[in-house]
C-alpha cells in the first residue's frame, strides 16, 4: 500500500490560476479584481480564494503579490500561471501536516470531495482524471471550464481542513499504517469493487505507474471510494497517511 499515497491529490488546487489568466495581459489588473470578476463566472473558485484570504491572510497576500508581480513584469500568461502554481505548491507544502491532522469530519469531507472531483473529471476527460488521481494536475494540463468550479469546491474543503488541523490538531499517527488498518483498508477496497489482480497492482512497486490510464483512473476512484466506506476515525487515519505520503 506504500505507493497508494500518490492517488491522493494534496495539491488539489495547484491549477487554480488557470482561471481568467488572460486578463493579466493588460499588466494593470490587480489579482483581487480578477477574483471579484470570478464571482459571476467561476463562483466556487472565487470562494476558494476568499476562504484563503479569510483564513490565511498573510499567505494570501504573498500569493497575490507573487502572481501580480509576474504579470506586471511583462511576462506572458504562462509565466503568471507558473508563479501562481509555485506559490500554491509552497502553501500546500507548508500545510500538509495541518491537513493530515485535521479533525475526522474534515478529512471525511476532504475525501468525499476528492471523489466528486475525480468522477467529474472521469466523465469529461478520462486522461486528465488519471493524472488527477495519480499525481495531481500539472502545468501542462488544461481542464475544461466545466471542471473549474469542481476544483474550487475542493479547494474550499481543503482550506477548511488545513485551518481546522492547525487550530485543533487530532494528534493521529500518520507515518505508518498498522496491520489492522491495512487489513481494514484491503477489505474496504474489495467492498469498493477491487479484485485480487487489482490489489496486486497496488502491491507492486511499479504497478500503478505503468498501468494503463484507464486502470489508473479506475483504481484511483475505487481507492477513494473504499476509504469513504470505513468508520470516520479509521478513514481519517488512512487519509492522513495517504496525504503525507503522496
Amino acid at each position: 500500500m506504500k505507493n497508494a499515497g500518490r492517488f491522493v491529490v494534496v495539491l488539489i488546487f495547484v491549477f487554480a490560476v488557470r482561471f481568467g489568466i488572460d486578463q493579466y495581459r493588460a499588466r494593470t489588473i490587480n489579482f483581487d479584481s480578477v477574483v471579484e470578476k470570478m464571482r459571476t463566472t467561476q463562483p466556487e473558485m472565487a470562494k476558494m480564494f476568499a476562504t484563503m484570504q479569510q483564513k490565511f491572510p498573510a499567505e494570501y497576500a504573498d500569493f497575490n503579490k507573487s502572481v501580480t508581480a509576474a504579470a506586471r513584469k511583462g511576462g506572458n500568461s504562462d509565466e503568471a500561471r507558473a508563479a501562481g502554481l509555485n506559490a500554491m505548491r509552497q502553501f500546500m507544502k507548508s500545510h500538509i501536516q495541518d491537513l493530515a491532522q485535521a479533525p475526522s469530519a474534515n478529512l471525511v469531507a476532504f475525501n468525499r470531495q476528492q471523489i466528486a472531483v475525480a468522477k467529474a473529471f472521469s466523465a469529461v476527460d478520462p486522461t486528465l482524471c488519471a493524472h488527477f488521481v495519480m499525481t495531481g494536475l500539472q502545468p501542462g494540463d488544461h481542464p475544461s471550464e466545466s471542471l473549474v468550479n469542481e476544483l474550487g469546491k475542493a479547494g474550499v474543503v481543503q482550506m477548511d481542513g488545513i485551518a481546522a488541523g492547525r487550530q485543533s490538531p487530532a494528534g493521529r499517527k500518520v507515518d505508518a499504517i498498522s496491520d489492522a488498518h491495512a487489513g481494514a483498508m484491503v477489505a474496504a477496497l474489495r467492498t469498493a469493487g477491487l479484485n485480487d489482480a487489482d490489489l496486486r497492482i497496488f502491491g507492486s512497486p511499479t504497478g500503478l505507474a505503468t498501468a494503463p490510464l484507464g486502470t489508473q483512473r479506475r483504481l484511483g476512484i475505487r481507492l477513494l471510494e473504499g476509504v469513504s466506506t470505513m468508520p470516520a476515525d479509521q478513514a481519517a487515519r488512512i487519509t492522513g497517511y495517504l496525504i503525507t505520503h503522496a
